[in-house]
């Protein structure tokens, strides 16, 4: 269990790195919890571990856009962006598939099949694909679990 001290402190790195990557993502359009009139929504609660949510329509996702995430992260080795890629019209059903953006990877979790043509051959300056032994870098209060992000081998 995190100490009081520990949670104080992650809470001002969160609302650092938070507008870092507003700052980042600002060329990119506007942040909209919606996703309605917006390009992405950063999602800026704290939530007990050392990392922060982005969703990002397709029609946002770019290399460009996940490298200026993973550079806010330079000197934040601890800390992880998750993109939570969803379709463009956010009626349309879609699987939950994402990144996992750190300073010196880009962890692929996107389901290739699914997305939009301009999407199908997108590659990430240092990425790879998800692994089943890749674990997140914060379990907050949980305890680890094996394969946590529900790789198929």
């Amino acid at each position: 269990m995190k100490s009081d001290a520990q949670r104080e402190w992650e809470v001002r790195e969160f609302d650092r790195l938070y507008e870092r990557m507003r700052g980042a993502l600002a060329i990119f359009g506007d942040d909209d919890g919606t996703l309605a009139r917006g390009s992405y929504w950063i999602h800026e609660d704290y939530w007990g571990v050392r990392q922060i949510k982005v969703y990002v329509p397709d029609r946002t996702l770019t290399a460009d856009f996940v490298e200026a995430l993973r550079r806010t992260l330079h000197d934040m080795p601890d800390w992880e962006i998750v993109v939570a890629c969803c379709p463009d019209d956010l009626k349309t059903p879609r699987a939950e598939m994402g990144l996992y953006v750190r300073h010196d990877v880009v962890l692929d979790g996107l389901i290739r099949a699914l997305l939009p043509g301009h999407l199908k051959t997108i590659a990430f300056h240092l990425g790879r694909p998800i692994r089943a032994d890749d674990q997140p870098l914060d379990w907050g209060d949980w305890p680890p679990t094996p394969n946590p992000f529900g790789v198929s081998a």
